[in-house]
Formats: structure tokens, sequence, C-alpha cells
């Protein structure tokens, strides 16, 4: 999951129908849509106050969803989590790699 404040977009992989699925919250709005495969490649954008959340298929960027938000600086967090009454992975084992990560601003703090 890539977050920046309330604002996100995630790759999840659930025991429901659909089992995979890239989703994203741009409050009060979230979406979800299926995926393929066990492995994705996220973006969360912000121009202005608008917010998207894009996945990567087939070379292109997906938009799942778009809304406006503040423009006021926002903290951006990479995060791995499971809910396990909500999704046990099965007891597979499971890697998680965060690569590639460009984060684009016209200034960055970190901690």
């Amino acid at each position: 999951m890539a977050n920046g404040g309330p604002y996100n977009v995630y790759r999840v992989s659930w025991q429901f129908n659909p089992s995979e699925a890239y989703g994203a919250y741009l409050p009060p709005a979230g979406t979800s849509t299926g995926a393929t495969g066990t492995s994705g490649t996220l973006r969360l954008s912000r121009h202005g106050d608008i917010y998207t959340g894009y996945y990567l298929a087939a070379h292109h960027w997906v938009q799942i969803i778009s809304g406006t938000g503040p423009t006021d600086d926002i903290p951006l967090q990479l995060a791995v989590f499971n809910i396990p009454a909500a999704a046990t992975f099965a007891g597979q084992p499971v890697t998680v790699a965060f690569d590639n990560l460009h984060v684009f601003a016209d200034r960055i703090v970190c901690p």
C-alpha cells in the first residue's frame, strides 16, 4: 500500500471473490478492481488538488479512481499488513518488495 494521509492505493489478496484486487481510497470514496497474478505495480499521484490511484497493466497505467483533496503537505507511507481474520495468506510464504520507488515533489522532508 502507498498511503498519503488518508489517500491510498493498494494491492490486496482476499479469500473472497475477486481473490486478487487493486484498489484505492480517496475520501469519501473508494473502489477496487480485479487483478491477476501475484504481483503488482502501483502509483498514487497528486497534481494540485487532484489525487489519482493507478496500477500498471501491459506497460500502461490504468486509473482506479480520482478525486479532489487538500493541497497542504502530507506524509507518504509504504506499508504491508495482514488482517488475520480477513485474509490469512493460507499458510503460504509471502515476499513483499518495495522497489523502483520514485517520489517527485517540490520539497521532501524525511524525519
